[in-house]
């Protein structure tokens, strides 16, 4: 048994059948009553496209059996007062980015299959199978986890062996992930520090308190942050940390790069869907700002 891609048919037809039921198809009989009347009187929240009432999306916390157990949204597209069978999947929100899990990734496969998947992103990625599962046990042997790299929704390489790991829980996602190159930290109650690995270049500085549930660094951004990467950006962190009750933290934290051959460094942050300037501190070849909350940056500058 290996980890693969494999047709997902039936699923989709029931998930399509689970969409219909919630009444989002507008009839000749009620043709005054639109999506947007149908999501928001099911408790969902309606986001149409410029405003529109008929084309968008319907998400819905509560209603995507496929998606609410595993922390996601259940999100429902229309077009002109139809269906979009392609607007169908699981939608996480991170840091002011919308990703969609569909359900033919390799994402969706590996929670659907009992891995754990880690990801800023549905597309890359780690998949990890905890030792014991069928699939570890097949490319592993007894008492080792099996970790695949996805790389744009396609495994990079063989699975890589973990000794006397479980990887974590069965199923679920860690989101966001600290990724190959990241670092975290859980439960510090005291001041401490995060660095990214192996060539990437930012760490982050937290207060006391910051990190009291967990705290990952990665410098993989989420998908709109990516997508819009300021053209003089060189150096991506994506910091995230939680309290001690698994809500989104608020404490205070210090962003740093190493300015290396630039004489003019700037540091963005990713804030309302723009990626804006922050004030900066320069000193022993270190920029740095201040931040609250999770955050994406990106060093640039000349």
């Amino acid at each position: 048994m290996v980890f693969s891609r494999k047709p997902l048919t039936g699923l989709v037809v029931l998930i399509l059948t689970l969409a219909l039921a919630l009444g989002g198809v507008v009839s000749p009989a009620n043709a005054a009553i639109t999506p947007e009347d149908d999501c928001v009187g099911l408790g969902g929240t309606w986001i149409g496209d410029g405003g529109s009432s008929e084309t968008g999306s319907c998400w819905i916390e509560d209603a995507g059996i496929f998606c609410y157990m595993f922390g996601y949204a259940y999100i429902v597209g229309f077009f002109d007062g139809d269906l979009d069978a392609f607007g169908l999947g699981c939608a996480h929100t991170l840091g002011g980015a919308v990703d969609i899990l569909d359900f033919d990734s390799l994402a969706f496969l590996c929670i659907l299959e009992g891995g754990t998947w880690a990801g800023v992103d549905f597309e890359n990625g780690t998949c990890t199978f905890p030792a014991g599962h069928a699939i570890a046990l097949d490319d592993c042997g007894p008492g080792f986890a099996s970790v695949y790299t996805i790389v744009d929704d396609e495994i990079v390489g063989d699975p890589v062996c973990v000794a006397g790991s479980s990887g974590g829980s069965s199923g679920g996602a860690v989101y966001p992930p600290y990724g190959r190159f990241g670092n975290v930290v859980q439960g510090e109650a005291g001041a401490g520090s995060l660095s990214l690995g192996g060539p990437k270049n930012g760490s982050v500085s937290f207060d006391a308190g910051t990190c009291a549930g967990k705290c990952t660094v990665s410098p993989n951004l989420p998908g709109g942050a990516k997508a819009s990467l300021p053209d003089d950006a060189t150096d991506t962190l994506y910091f995230r940390s939680t309290d001690a009750d698994g809500e989104p933290g608020t404490g205070s934290y210090t962003v740093c790069f190493a300015v290396g051959e630039l004489t003019s460094p700037v540091i963005y942050r990713y804030v309302g869907g723009a990626w804006v300037a922050q004030a900066v501190t320069i000193s022993g070849g270190q920029v740095c700002t201040s931040g609250s909350g999770d955050g994406a940056y990106a060093l640039g500058g000349s």
